[in-house]
């Protein structure tokens, strides 16, 4: 049976940040009650919740224990953060900080995986054949 892995702050943290861009989101909204406002949130959140899918799954995959780790997620949660705050004017001013917070994100993400490549018990969360 494998160890079951305990999930850190800093990946609640990171969360949290995700639930402050669903505010972010309404915000949008609220000020564009419109098909338009409804289709740019939608575009939106589907950016978004791709890239928090794509940590959610690295951070089961490898775990941040490590400091290195951890220091790999602080700057994709800032970037997260920036895009959460570019929210209300992605369309206009905004898309200035939140176009290269988003494009830097599989860079980002692939250094994360590369840290945790080649360890025991990295890879812990795949089905078993």
């Amino acid at each position: 049976m494998e160890a079951q892995h305990r999930v850190s702050t800093l990946e609640l943290f990171f969360d949290l940040v995700f639930v402050f861009t669903i505010t972010q989101l309404t915000v949008l909204l609220a000020d564009d009650v419109s098909f338009r406002g409804a289709g740019q949130v939608l575009v939106i959140f589907t950016v978004l919740f791709w890239m928090y899918g794509g940590y959610a799954h690295l951070t089961n995959q490898v775990p941040p224990g490590r400091t290195v780790r951890r220091l790999l997620l602080i700057p994709a949660m800032g970037a997260f953060l920036v895009c959460a705050l570019a929210v209300p004017t992605a369309f206009g001013a905004g898309g200035a900080a939140f176009g290269p917070a988003r494009a830097a994100d599989p860079v980002r993400r692939a250094a994360a995986g590369a840290a945790g490549r080649g360890e025991r018990g990295a890879g812990a969360g795949r089905v078993r054949r």
